[in-house]
């Protein structure tokens, strides 16, 4: 029976895409790319992502070791506020080295995508993107975890952050909602759509640079489950900018994707009922 189930969930969640995406991609604009290439290839865009990913363990370690020399070792909260606080600091050269390289094209801010457009349009598309997505964002991450359960026996273990939101304190909450809100998705953007996709759409074009930017977007959260369940938000995200080539729309996007998962997740902890795995 639960196989049963599975196929219908993802019969109707392909059924939903192909209904609804083509009409709605009609209505975001195509960006031309013809004065906005980027000056790197895809070498500099996996050493960027190389970097990214090295600074964040980098990070990881730091707040573990300085949790251990505050005599807190035990204490994943605080390990967990540390290494946050340590990713953003950590990948100062990332950006750097972002910047350095855009600053070599005739038009450094178009070419990461920063191009200008009034708030309440940028957030009026994010909006109605995101509420496009919902039926996704709840849909599949439940089929990976009934499919994980299937050929594993087990459900697949939450994320870190999952697990800590579920039974941190109110300072705790602030410092997740902040990172996974308000910093991460400036951060991941820049890095994942505006480099390393951008790098990868110069010799290869959109739709290779939207499946490499995706892949590696997807890899970079963590355990094969967890990365399975955001391949949907990678997709969407990269198509996105493929088709705006506008970062300030995928920063809100993904800004409001964070904030669901987080509020969903509190309001979960606050009527007493398990996650769903």
């Amino acid at each position: 029976m639960p196989a049963v189930f599975l196929v219908g969930l993802l019969f109707a969640l392909t059924g939903y895409v192909l209904v609804t995406a083509r009409p709605f991609t009609r209505r975001l604009p195509l960006a031309p790319l013809t004065h906005l290439e980027a000056s790197w290839g895809p070498a500099a865009a996996l050493a960027v992502f190389a970097l990214f990913i090295v600074s964040s363990l980098l990070a990881d370690l730091a707040g573990v070791a300085l949790a251990i020399s505050l005599g807190h070792a035990e204490d994943s909260q605080l390990r967990y506020a540390l290494s946050a606080s340590f990713t953003y600091l950590f990948n100062l050269p990332t950006i750097f080295v972002i910047i350095r390289f855009a600053a070599r094209s005739t038009w450094p801010s178009a070419v990461l995508g920063v191009s200008p457009v009034s708030a309440p349009r940028a957030l009026r598309t994010s909006l109605v993107v995101f509420l496009f997505f919902i039926p996704i964002q709840i849909g599949w991450p439940f089929a990976v975890d009934q499919l994980w359960r299937l050929l594993s026996g087990s459900p697949p273990a939450n994320q870190a952050a999952v697990e800590l939101l579920l039974s941190a304190d109110w300072p705790l909450l602030v410092v997740i909602f902040i990172a996974a809100v308000l910093l991460a998705p400036p951060l991941e953007e820049l890095v994942f759509r505006a480099f390393v996709q951008a790098g990868f759409e110069k010799p290869f074009g959109r739709f290779p640079a939207v499946i490499v930017s995706s892949a590696l977007f997807s890899g970079a959260h963590g355990d094969p489950a967890t990365a399975l369940k955001v391949v949907p938000l990678a997709l969407s995200l990269s198509l996105l900018y493929a088709r705006t080539r506008n970062l300030f729309l995928c920063i809100l996007f993904h800004s409001l994707f964070n904030a669901f998962g987080v509020v969903l997740l509190l309001v979960l902890r606050a009527a007493g009922l398990d996650f769903p795995s």
